[in-house]
């Protein structure tokens, strides 16, 4: 049932294994259709290890993966196929895989089945069924083909055929029949909860865990197998800065052959038995190890406090290209900068303007959610039920795992810092205020779940505004597309102690386009002074106006004003918010108040 990818054409970039791939999605190959499984089913033999000593006491755990290559492991990313329901195109039988599989054991025929499922009768390649059913858990199963015929009656022997009628349109054109009792039902009405919940509740199944049934008894939701909304995955991000180290007597333990072998015995080793081992093997003193082998095998407790808020965590960032902090030379092949004046750029408020030469960044996943991302309340704004919320799922099902799987990204960048108490006294202006009165209502019954600020205030969407604005500008004029830049907002709230109001426009890349060059060279005055301006007179306009700029609310429950997929949103490799909590006219003004943008003026 479970399969890797090593060995299998095509294989995913270790990038993708922790994004649109990562744990509980599902890939389509050509000759199957797979779910990636827990990092508990992962060979670390062959993992690359990562570290950062900041993100790991955030989310604490004790280090972080890379996904095992082919030139690494044998056994590469574990995957199971998913979903098990297959059908002949031909003779349109429906079945369970392993029915398939046991009749394809009485035929002598050529074909690997676990490589290439095929039918018994027909000896044609097995097609996966189109449809899934999740519930808010985050439970995953087949839909349930055999309970959607028969409406509760019994069938001694059902047996399914798939048939799908050129003269309907949809679902009512996809017609399921069972050839035992010649019942038969079209699939019009499966994505309507309240008619799946008449037939089946769910099962409880986690497929990434090769587990198919567990408690739960939840209302199911029928999803397409291909669909955004199949997996969410929940990502969080770091800028490696000083004086935090990526490498040291950590990251040798790590890569050490004892290491290996500890990690293979199911109660592993005692430290003390571990520590003078590993003293003669990395040439290290065993007081040093033993004390690095006690963060690497204590499992932090999940009732501990965070350590730090993510506006607290990026102040620490914000520090390190805005003050001037001692370098040593070995840490300037992970961060190297040049800070310059912002008089010589000509715009408002811009304090500096850092051009960041060489950047490492560290993406992890910790867990994923099924049909919507994680919410407190509805589309409505009502709260929701804490039973009948959307629950993120961790990448692993063993509590005593203390790792994530993760991948860095080295690149460039151009840092913004502008001026915070310009900014925030702008922010109170009475037209601003509001203005955005009514989408921080909205975000007050909509909490950020994927924790990219700790309160959301009208400084933090205009940075944001402008963040966008200028990476649509930048991808026609230094070399990147719009999808190889990235965003991340520095941005403190009215109470923070600690001011900062700044953009980091970055490479998203892990591969060669995320090092040419391009951006830092945009980022001199005789360059980026004409982009800029660029940028702010293209948000003057949008396709969909004035629908758009007179728009109270669009996008994802709402969170949004004037800005649409026409002039401000973002590939989604970009913007760190789900292209949320954004807003042109807090840049260029509105129709009815023109002066109330910050850079109404400016263009």
């Amino acid at each position: 049932m479970s399969k890797n990818f090593s060995n299998d054409k095509p294989t995913l970039r270790r990038s993708q294994t922790i994004t649109t791939f990562g744990v509980g999605s599902i890939v389509d190959l050509p000759e199957a259709s797979v779910m990636i499984c827990g990092i508990d089913k992962w060979d670390t033999k062959g993992c690359v290890p990562l570290h950062d000593s900041r993100l790991e006491e955030k989310l604490r755990v004790s280090y972080f993966y890379m996904p095992p290559g082919t030139e690494e492991s044998s056994e590469g990313v574990l995957a199971v196929r998913f979903p098990r329901q297959m059908r002949c195109r031909k003779c349109k039988r429906l079945d369970d895989l392993q029915v398939w599989k046991d009749r394809a054991r009485k035929v002598n025929f050529y074909k690997d089945f676990d490589k290439t499922p095929w039918c018994d009768i027909d000896k044609l390649q097995l097609i996966p069924s189109r449809f899934v059913v999740a519930c808010r858990s985050g439970h995953i199963d087949d839909f349930p083909f055999k309970e959607w015929v028969h409406k509760g009656a019994e069938c001694e022997d059902p047996s399914l055929q798939y048939t799908e009628t050129a003269g309907s349109v949809g679902l009512a054109g996809i017609r399921i029949k069972c050839t035992s009792c010649n019942l038969a039902r079209t699939l019009a009405g499966s994505f309507n909860k309240e008619v799946l919940e008449q037939v089946s509740r769910c099962s409880g199944a986690k497929p990434w865990e090769m587990k198919w049934s567990s408690e739960c008894g939840k209302q199911l939701v029928t999803l397409q197998r291909g669909g955004t909304n199949v997996h969410f995955p929940i990502l969080k991000s770091s800028i490696l800065i000083p004086p935090y180290k990526a490498d040291g007597l950590k990251t040798k333990i790590l890569n050490s052959q004892l290491w290996s072998y500890y990690e293979s015995q199911e109660d592993g080793f005692d430290v003390l038995t571990l520590a003078p081992m590993l003293s003669q093997e990395l040439k290290e003193s065993t007081e040093d190890i033993k004390r690095e082998l006690e963060e690497l095998t204590t499992v932090p407790d999940e009732d501990d406090e965070p350590t730090s808020t993510e506006e607290e965590y990026r102040f620490q960032e914000y520090q390190a290209f805005t003050k001037d902090i001692e370098i040593d030379e070995d840490f300037k092949k992970d961060f190297l900068i040049e800070r310059l004046n912002g008089g010589d750029y000509d715009i408002p408020l811009l304090k500096h303007l850092i051009l960041a030469k060489r950047l490492r960044e560290i993406r992890v996943q910790t867990g994923f959610s099924r049909i919507k991302p994680p919410s407190t309340h509805d589309e409505t704004g009502q709260e929701i039920p804490e039973d009948d919320r959307i629950q993120a799922v961790s990448v692993s099902d063993n509590k005593r795992t203390h790792w994530y799987p993760g991948y860095e990204v080295r690149g460039e960048g151009i840092f913004l810092e502008f001026d915070y108490k310009e900014l925030h006294n702008w922010a109170k202006t009475k037209g601003v205020e509001q203005r955005i009165s009514r989408l921080l209502k909205r975000s007050d019954k909509n909490p950020d779940y994927f924790g990219t600020f700790d309160s959301l205030s009208t400084e933090f969407i205009t940075l944001h505004s402008l963040a966008h604005a200028l990476i649509k500008q930048l991808s026609f004029e230094c070399g990147y597309s719009s999808s190889a830049l990235r965003e991340r907002i520095y941005c403190s709230s009215d109470t923070s102690l600690n001011k900062m109001a700044g953009i980091l426009i970055y490479t998203a890349e892990g591969d060669s386009d995320g090092t040419m060059g391009g951006l830092v060279r945009q980022g001199r005055p005789d360059l980026f002074k004409t982009t800029f301006k660029a940028a702010i007179k293209q948000s003057e306009w949008c396709s969909s106006d004035p629908l758009c700029i007179e728009s109270e609310g669009q996008g994802f429950l709402g969170l949004n004003l004037a800005a649409c997929h026409a002039c401000s949103m973002l590939p989604e490799t970009s913007c760190e918010s789900l292209n949320r909590y954004l807003d042109r006219a807090l840049l260029i003004g509105s129709l009815d108040q023109p002066d109330i943008g910050l850079f109404s003026t400016s263009t």
